[in-house]
């Protein structure tokens, strides 16, 4: 991608919940997840005959295919990870949409960054319910208390795995073990617990270099310098824990990773800690276009991409500029402290 669009989404994506709380920006209308057309016709081939916008670009290939495509390409693959912008309901639909379609006649595992250790014996003690409801997974796990954005954008990911019979797990330990990496960095963990992470060694020097430039750029260049190697320790331990939590599921059949676009890129983000005896690991990443951009400088990007397996382009949402919402709140902790 060009350094100017890699920055702009950068902002976008991370401010909206990959490294801090993910309620720091104000919820969307629910309405804009119509904008641009009916988001679920989008799954039927044939539905977008023009534009970028509801397509789905195979990064191998070099070329657009239809859902139905993706879906065949995925149904024999370990593990599928789909990287959203945490507050587009669009993307949810679309995911939604993937957890249904992939290998329906297998069993499948739903891991969500949304969900944590925390929350893990209210999950469990969910599915082991006999009325089970995507609407009750959400009080039943204290969605509205967790900081993610409404409960009700991510409720069609729900109903879709409960319609499957597919298992839901957490994909995040619980926040006093996060909160101890951002104080400590990774020498908070046993050398056990690296090890078992596949955190031991540090990343190359080329793919550091490039997290610690996205998470100053993510935070606007805000953040003290002091804290960026925490903060990227704590990057790169969600991304470590979610492919750990990938590895603990099922082997007979998917499973379905919804995350973050930045927790699921290829180079440095969970891949990066799964290795090839794991089983395959195939990325699509759920990308918000501008309308002002060009179809040629999207495809230019895309061709260029080596993050994404698959890139399915969406509509853009509107949104407070992130780092106005960041000024703001560092101002405030300023003032408390």
């Amino acid at each position: 991608m060009t350094g100017s669009m890699s920055r702009r989404l950068i902002v976008k994506g991370l401010v909206a919940g990959l490294v801090l709380l993910p309620a720091m920006l104000g919820q969307p209308a629910l309405s804009h997840a119509d904008e641009g057309g009916d988001w679920q016709s989008w799954t039927t081939d044939g539905a977008v005959t023009s534009g970028v916008i509801g397509r789905i670009w195979s990064v191998e290939k070099q070329v657009f295919i239809d859902p139905s495509a993706l879906v065949e390409n995925l149904n024999d693959v370990r593990f599928v990870l789909v990287g959203e912008t945490h507050d587009n309901p669009a993307h949810h639909r679309l995911q939604a949409f993937l957890t249904g379609a992939i290998a329906p006649d297998r069993p499948a595992t739903v891991v969500m960054e949304m969900l944590t250790e925390d929350q893990a014996p209210a999950i469990a003690k969910f599915m082991a319910l006999s009325g089970k409801s995507a609407e009750r997974f959400g009080k039943a796990v204290s969605w509205e208390k967790s900081g993610w954005p409404d409960y009700a954008i991510y409720e069609p990911i729900i109903a879709a795995a409960l319609k499957r019979g597919a298992d839901i797990r957490a994909g995040l330990p619980g926040k006093s073990e996060t909160r101890a990496i951002g104080k400590d960095g990774l020498t908070a963990l046993t050398e056990d617990q690296q090890k078992g992470l596949r955190l031991s060694a540090g990343l190359p020097e080329d793919l550091s270099a490039d997290l610690n430039d996205e998470i100053i750029s993510s935070h606007c260049d805000l953040l003290p310098d002091a804290m960026v190697p925490n903060m990227m320790a704590v990057q790169r331990y969600r991304d470590a824990y979610l492919a750990d939590a990938l590895r603990q599921t099922p082997a007979d059949g998917p499973a379905i990773l919804i995350a973050g676009g930045g927790h699921v890129r290829k180079d440095r983000g969970v891949p990066y800690y799964l290795e090839p005896s794991d089983g395959a690991a195939v990325t699509v990443s759920l990308l918000e276009i501008d309308p002002e951009r060009s179809e040629a400088d999207v495809l230019a990007d895309a061709r260029e991409d080596k993050t994404a397996d698959y890139i399915w382009f969406t509509p853009k949402i509107d949104r407070e500029d992130p780092c106005e919402t960041l000024r703001k709140r560092f101002s405030e902790q300023k003032k408390d402290g």
